[in-house]
Parts: structure tokens; C-alpha cells; sequence
């Protein structure tokens, strides 16, 4: 998901000094497209990002920025945490575990009780009983349709109990409470 994978960026941007666009697309599956809008909508949100060009050039963090550990309250904190757990439960992008493992480790010590008590008292499950990978591997599907700008191929059925097939261009997915996948397109 973007929040993730932007949230690792920043991480991944921070520890290091530059990193090329083709070295971060392949790191999060995603084109070299995806990674420069990536990267312009973090430096919207207040972190500097800077490009150089040439052989030792990339993508990079402006040297005099330093994100500060208090930079999120430890409230908020606990709640990014929360929401990756939940996504994982429908979504499992390579980006998402290691996401959380960082803002674990972004808990002060002496918090770390609280952050552990926090995120399991709450773990919100947004598959189906009867959740199958099946329809874990079709979300996915959709996701890199999403970020490769692609088109996908589907059987639908009407309310008429019409069959059709469609070929269409997603720009979202939405998932509703275990009831399906929906699919805002692009026709």
C-alpha cells in the first residue's frame, strides 16, 4: 500500500545518503514512475528531497534535514502500528513488515509495554470468514496493476445476471468489511 511503502521510503532515505530511482523501484515493486510521484508527494509533506544527476547520483534526503525520533507522539505512533497490523491481514506487501518493524523501533524503551499492550488490544480483520489466499493473491494482482498503470481482464455479472467481460484500468481498490473487492476504474 502507499502509506507503507512511502513511510519506508522516508525511512530507507534517511539511513541512506542516496539511493537511485531504478534501486528503490525494484526494492518496492514498483516502476520508476511511481517512485519520483512517490517522492514528490513526500516532499510536499514537509521533508526535503533533492536529485542529482549523473554516476554518483540519485535520490536523497537534504543533508541539513534531520527527522527527529519526536517527530510523531508516541499516540501516533501506536496507531500507524495498529493500522499496518490490520492491512497485513488482507495485504502483504514486502514494504509493510518492514515498516512496522521501524516504527517499532522508533518507541522510546521505557514505552516499549505500552506500545506492545496498544497495538494488540485492538486488531481490526478486514477478510471474510473464510478469507482465501485465492483472494489475497487477486488483491495483490490488482495492487500492481495499480502501480504498473496496466490493465486487467475480468468476468462480471450483472444484477441482470448478465456475464461480461471486461478489460479495464484501476486507479484504486477498495475493501469493504470482508464483502468484496471493488474497483474504481479508469474506463
Amino acid at each position: 500500500m502507499k502509506l507503507e511503502r512511502l513511510l519506508a521510503m522516508v525511512v530507507l532515505l534517511i539511513s541512506k545518503k542516496q539511493v537511485q530511482a531504478a534501486e528503490l523501484a525494484e526494492l518496492f515493486e514498483v516502476s520508476v514512475r511511481t517512485i519520483y510521484r512517490d517522492i514528490e508527494t513526500i516532499n510536499r509533506a514537509g521533508i526535503p528531497i533533492v536529485t542529482s544527476q549523473g554516476s554518483g547520483g540519485g535520490i536523497g534526503i537534504m543533508e541539513t534535514y534531520r527527522l527527529e525520533r519526536e517527530w510523531l507522539k508516541e499516540e501516533e505512533l501506536f496507531a500507524i502500528a495498529s493500522a499496518l497490523q490490520s492491512v497485513s491481514s488482507m495485504y502483504e506487501p514486502i514494504s509493510h513488515s518492514t515498516a512496522y518493524q521501524k516504527i517499532k523501533h522508533l518507541i522510546p524503551e521505557q514505552s516499549a509495554q505500552a506500545f506492545k499492550h496498544q497495538t494488540e488490544k485492538w486488531f481490526i480483520d478486514m477478510t471474510a470468514w473464510g478469507h482465501t489466499e485465492d483472494q489475497k493473491a487477486l488483491r495483490e494482482k490488482i495492487s500492481a496493476a495499480i502501480d504498473r498503470l496496466s490493465t486487467i481482464s475480468f468476468t462480471y455479472t450483472s444484477a441482470s445476471g448478465e456475464t461480461l467481460l471486461r478489460e479495464t484500468e484501476p486507479y484504486t481498490l477498495v475493501c469493504k468489511a470482508g464483502h468484496g473487492i471493488y474497483m474504481p476504474t479508469a474506463w
